[in-house]
C-alpha cells in the first residue's frame, strides 16, 4: 500500500497541471517536428511528475499479522509440606497433579514449568514426565522469590500458575510482589481447610561454639494444633544420650511456647544436640517432633598475652587481628613508663597464658623486673618475640637464654647481630627467617651452616620461597609449642663471617624505618 504525504485528490491535480503545463510549452513550437514535440512533451512531463511525486514524501507500507500464543509460567510446590497437606503420598499427588491440570489448554500457550523450593528447578513440559520429576522433598519454600525469579526469565509473561499449600517458610510474603507484578497470578490450592492437629519443633537455638564445663543453653521453640490442654514432654539428647527432659502444657488450640535447656558439655570436640517432643495421641505426624544442632566444643579459650613497648599502628593492628579470633582471649599491655602498664598493671602469673606475644617489647621503659618475669616465663610458655622501632636492643639481654639470637654489638649507625645461635635451640621448634627476594635468599644462604643434618632434629627453619627454581618449598610452620620464635621482618641481613649486619649503603634495618 503507497501511502502519500499529501491527499490523494491533490496528488492527482497537480500531476495534471504538470502533463498539461509540458503540452502547452510545446504546442507552439514550430522549428520542431511532431515527432520531436511529442518527445520532448513525453520527457517534461515524466521529469515534473517524478519531482512532483518525490515532494509528496512516498511511503510504501506492508502489513503482516503473525499469531503468537501467549506465555504461561506453570509453578508447582515441590516442597515436602505438600503430601501433609493432601494427606496423601507423594507419588499419588504427582499423579493426581497429571491428572487434574488442563494439558490441552496448557499447550496452545508457550508453557513454562517450574518445581518451586528454595529455588526454582525446570520441569519437563510433557505429562507423561511430570510424576517422575516431582519428589516433594524441598524442606525450604520461598514463594516470594519463586514469582520473581520466574518474571525475570521470561519477562513476556502473560499470567502465572501457582500450584501449593500456601504454607512458606523463607523470605517475605509473596503477597506485595504479586501486586506489583502487573500480571495475573491464578492459584491452585492443595490440601483441606481443616488443618490436621499436630506438634513440631520450628527451631532451635544455641551457640555454635562452647567450652568445657561452661553452661550452654539450648532454646527450643514449639508449635502445637489442637492439643489444647494436652501435656507434652520436651527431652535434650546430646550424641544420643538424654541430658535433660521439660513438660509443658497447652492452654490454647493454636500455641507457640518456648522451651530452654541448660547443657554443660564435659568433653572437647563435635557434640550434636537433639531436642525432641514425645508424640501425643491422634497427632498427625510425629517426624517433625524433633530438630537438631552441632555445637563444637573447646577445652578452653586460649590466653595470650600481648606486650607492646608503646603504642604504634602495629600494635593497634595486631590487637585488631587477635581479636577477630572468637577462639583467643587476648590480654594486651602497654608499657607507660617503667612501673606502669596501659591495661592495668602485668598480670600475677604468666604461666597461665599460651602464648606471650612481644610486639616491639622491651622499650626504654621496660624494667628489669618485668623482663626476668617474662624470661622465667618463657621456659614453660613459648614466646614470640616481633621487632619494631619502639625496640630497645640494649635490653634484650635479659631475653638472652630464651630467644633464638640476640644482637652481639650495638654501635652508633651500626648492628651487629651475633650468627652464633642459643645452646638451647634445640628445643626451639621454630626459627623464622623472611626471604622475601633473592637478595635476602643469599643472605639467608649464609646460615646454611649453623643446620647441618640432624644437629637439631626438633627445630625447623622456616622461610618464604623466592620462586626460583633452586629454591626449595616453602614449608608450613606450626605452632609454637615449649619454645621461642623471633620474626622480623627484613630486620637484619646476614654478613659474612661470624656475624650478621645491614646491608652496605642501607639506611634501615627494617621497614619501619629503625636506624642501623
Amino acid at each position: 500500500m503507497l501511502q502519500l504525504a499529501w491527499p490523494p485528490f491533490l496528488y492527482v491535480l497537480l500531476l495534471s497541471l504538470t502533463v498539461a503545463f509540458a503540452v502547452w510549452t510545446y504546442r507552439r513550437t514550430h522549428a520542431l517536428t511532431r515527432r520531436q514535440r511529442l518527445l520532448l512533451t513525453l520527457l517534461r512531463s515524466t521529469t515534473l511528475g517524478l519531482v512532483l511525486t518525490l515532494l509528496a514524501d512516498p511511503l510504501l507500507v506492508r502489513t503482516e499479522r503473525r499469531q503468537t500464543p501467549p506465555e504461561l509460567a506453570l509453578l508447582i510446590d515441590d516442597s515436602a509440606s505438600m503430601p501433609l497437606a493432601a494427606r496423601d503420598s507423594s507419588q499419588q499427588l504427582a499423579r493426581q497433579l497429571r491428572q487434574a491440570l488442563p494439558w490441552d489448554a496448557l499447550q496452545t500457550t508457550r508453557l513454562h514449568v517450574y518445581g518451586l523450593g528454595a529455588a526454582l528447578r525446570p520441569l519437563p513440559d510433557e505429562p507423561r514426565h511430570l510424576t517422575d520429576s516431582l519428589r516433594f522433598r524441598q524442606t525450604r519454600t520461598d514463594l516470594n522469590q519463586a514469582i520473581l525469579e520466574v518474571q525475570q526469565r521470561h519477562p513476556h509473561l502473560r499470567a502465572i500458575v501457582l500450584i501449593s499449600d500456601g504454607q512458606f517458610n523463607t523470605g517475605p510474603s509473596p503477597l506485595y510482589s504479586a501486586e506489583r507484578l502487573g500480571i495475573p497470578i491464578f492459584t491452585v490450592a492443595v490440601g483441606d481447610t481443616a488443618r490436621p492437629r499436630d506438634i513440631w519443633i520450628d527451631r532451635i537455638e544455641t551457640n555454635t561454639l562452647a567450652y568445657t564445663r561452661t553452661r550452654l543453653p539450648v532454646t527450643a521453640h514449639l508449635q502445637a494444633r489442637g492439643f489444647a490442654g494436652a501435656e507434652v514432654t520436651i527431652r535434650l539428647e546430646v550424641d544420643g544420650r538424654e541430658i535433660e527432659r521439660q513438660r509443658h502444657t497447652f492452654s490454647a488450640q493454636e500455641e507457640r511456647a518456648t522451651v530452654t535447656f541448660t547443657y554443660e558439655p564435659q568433653q572437647p570436640g563435635l557434640h550434636r544436640l537433639r531436642v525432641y517432643v514425645d508424640p501425643a495421641a491422634g497427632e498427625f505426624l510425629d517426624s517433625n517432633n524433633g530438630e537438631s544442632a552441632v555445637v563444637r566444643v573447646l577445652e578452653r579459650r586460649r590466653r595470650i598475652l600481648l606486650l607492646g613497648a608503646a603504642p604504634e599502628p602495629d600494635l593497634a593492628n595486631l590487637q585488631r587481628l587477635l581479636a577477630q579470633n572468637a577462639d583467643l582471649e587476648v590480654t594486651t599491655r602497654v608499657q607507660r613508663d617503667d612501673r606502669r602498664f596501659y591495661g592495668g598493671p602485668l598480670p600475677d602469673t604468666l604461666a597461665a597464658f599460651d602464648l606471650i606475644i612481644l610486639a616491639g617489647y622491651p622499650g626504654r621503659e621496660a624494667s628489669t623486673t618485668d623482663l626476668e618475669r617474662i624470661a622465667a616465663a618463657a621456659e614453660r610458655v613459648p614466646l614470640l618475640f616481633l621487632l619494631s622501632p619502639q625496640t630497645d636492643l640494649r635490653r634484650l639481654s635479659a631475653l638472652a637464654e630464651v630467644l633464638p639470637a640476640r644482637p652481639d654489638q650495638i654501635l652508633p649507625g651500626y648492628v651487629d647481630v651475633a650468627s652464633s645461635f642459643a645452646r638451647k635451640l634445640a628445643r626451639m621448634p621454630s626459627l623464622i627467617f623472611p626471604v622475601a627476594s633473592p637478595t635476602h635468599w643469599n643472605s639467608f644462604l649464609r646460615f646454611a651452616p649453623h643446620f647441618p643434618p640432624g644437629r637439631w632434629p626438633r627445630t625447623r627453619v622456616c622461610w618464604p620461597s623466592p620462586g626460583r627454581p633452586t629454591a626449595p618449598p616453602l614449608p608450613r610452620c606450626s605452632s609454637f609449642r615449649n619454645g621461642a620464635g623471633i620474626a622480623a621482618p627484613r630486620s637484619w641481613a646476614a654478613a659474612p663471617g661470624a656475624g650478621a649486619a645491614c646491608p652496605k649503603r642501607s639506611t634501615s634495618c627494617e621497614p619501619s624505618g629503625r636506624r642501623c
